[in-house]
Parts: structure tokens; C-alpha cells; sequence
């Protein structure tokens, strides 16, 4: 069946987050936020770094920190947001500075950061996230299910499936959702994140808003096989991310 993880977020701020989400599985560690007390319920841990920039000596130091917090952790997922070196973001839309990296300069860094990281902790599986598009030049290659592959498949890791970003990175780049999503890397899905995108001025963007029982069905029905962790991606309230919780087991059974 798989683990429900809940990602650790400003709601945890409330006394009764951990007791409301803990009974449905376990957590999904975050950078911006700690579980001291319950860290021996984090199994799995979702970075900032991107898998395909090169990584600093001080980012490898505090991703080894935030290993060493979490003793029962399975694995960690990774981003890979742009195609640029150096972006700002704009109302949440990244633009890139200077020039976009090379293919070969994207693989090289994620082979180089994956081999240190397998190197540290070879026991932890290691993923990466497919992102959204949102229609700058940031975007192009990194939203391409063929590199997603290429990256994966290279580096023998997993994937972890965000299923609102193929939904807006579909609809942006105005391919069927369905061909889309079938040439992703399914067999290697370890992870699924779930919340229910927007639209604003004709352009689909990630809203975090709490995912229909359409969604948790369609990956069920999909790729369930290969699922470990499903994840709910909602931070409004923590009632509502109940109500989600609720639903997703209840489809699970």
C-alpha cells in the first residue's frame, strides 16, 4: 500500500498537527521546518537543492546535517527548477540570468551530485521531482519528460511524481496531459505529491489547493505499483488537509 507522508509546514506550528497527521502515516521532512520531537517519523526528506546545479560545500554540509536528524530516513527528493544557473523568481515565476546551462553541463552536475550523495549515505534512495511549467525560457528542458528520463536513468534513481505540475506543464506547453504523463518516467515512481493547480490569465500555476478524489484515483489507478509515499501538498488549514487525509486513505484501502 505505501506510506501517506504529510510534509512538515508552517501548520506543525499548531500544538495538534503531529497528532491529527501522524495516525495516517508518517512525515515528509522540509528544509524550513523541524520535528525534533517526532524526527523518528520522517522517512522520507524533500531538499531544495537542485539536482542538476552544482552543489556548494556549504549546501553538502547542511544536507549531511539534515541527515543526521532523521535516523529512520528512507529516502530524499531533490528539485530541479530551471534550466539557468542563476534565476529570480517573480510573482512565482522564475526568469534566468545570463545564459541557460548546456545539456551536458546539467548531467555532468547531477552525476556529480548523486555520486557524492550515494558515496555518504548509500542505503538512502535518492529522487527527483518533476517541476511545473510556467511559460519563461527558465523552464525549457527541465519540464521535458525526455530529460526527466535521461536524468533519471543516468544517475539509477527514482522519481518522485508531481502530479499538479504535469498537470500545468501539460497544459502550458499545450500537449495532451495524457501523452504527456505516459512519457515520464513511471516504472522509476517512488513518490507521488498531490494538490490541485490554478488558472490565472489563461495560464495553468501550482496552487496548492487541496486535491480532488480525482486526482488521488487517477494516480492509484496508474502507478500504484511503484508508489512508497503519497503526499499531500496542502498548507491553508489543518482541517482541510484532514478532510484530504480522510479522502486519500479511504481510496487507498
Amino acid at each position: 500500500m505505501g506510506f501517506i507522508a504529510t510534509p512538515v509546514s508552517h501548520l506543525a506550528e499548531q500544538e495538534i498537527f503531529f497528532e491529527t497527521v501522524l495516525p495516517f502515516g508518517c512525515l515528509e521532512g522540509r528544509d524550513h521546518y523541524g520535528c525534533k520531537k517526532y524526527s523518528e517519523h520522517v522517512l522520507v526528506y524533500h531538499s531544495d537543492l537542485e539536482i542538476t546545479r552544482e552543489w556548494t560545500d556549504e549546501q553538502k554540509v547542511e544536507l549531511q546535517h539534515n541527515l543526521m536528524k532523521y535516523p529512520n530516513l528512507l529516502a530524499m527528493s531533490f528539485h530541479m527548477v530551471t534550466c539557468f544557473e542563476n534565476y529570480y523568481l517573480k510573482d512565482g515565476v522564475a526568469f534566468g540570468i545570463g545564459i541557460p546551462m548546456t545539456i551536458v553541463k546539467m548531467l555532468k552536475n547531477s552525476k556529480e551530485n548523486c555520486t557524492w550523495l550515494k558515496n555518504l549515505a548509500p542505503k538512502l534512495d535518492i529522487m527527483l521531482e518533476n517541476n511545473n511549467d510556467l511559460g519563461t525560457e527558465a523552464y525549457h528542458t527541465v519540464t521535458q519528460p525526455e530529460f526527466i528520463n535521461q536524468i533519471i536513468k543516468e544517475n539509477n534513481i527514482y522519481f518522485l511524481y508531481d502530479h499538479a505540475h504535469a498537470l500545468i506543464s501539460s497544459f502550458n506547453q499545450k500537449r495532451n496531459f495524457n501523452e504527456y504523463f505516459k512519457s515520464l518516467p513511471l516504472d522509476k515512481v517512488m513518490q507521488v505529491h498531490f494538490s490541485e493547480p490554478t488558472f490565472i490569465d489563461g495560464l495553468a500555476v501550482d496552487a496548492h489547493n487541496l486535491p480532488s478524489a480525482k486526482q488521488f484515483e487517477f494516480c492509484i489507478e496508474h502507478i500504484r505499483n511503484s508508489i512508497r509515499f503519497y503526499t499531500i501538498e496542502f498548507y491553508q488549514s489543518l482541517s482541510g488537509l484532514k478532510t484530504g487525509l480522510i479522502l486519500l486513505e479511504d481510496k487507498l484501502k
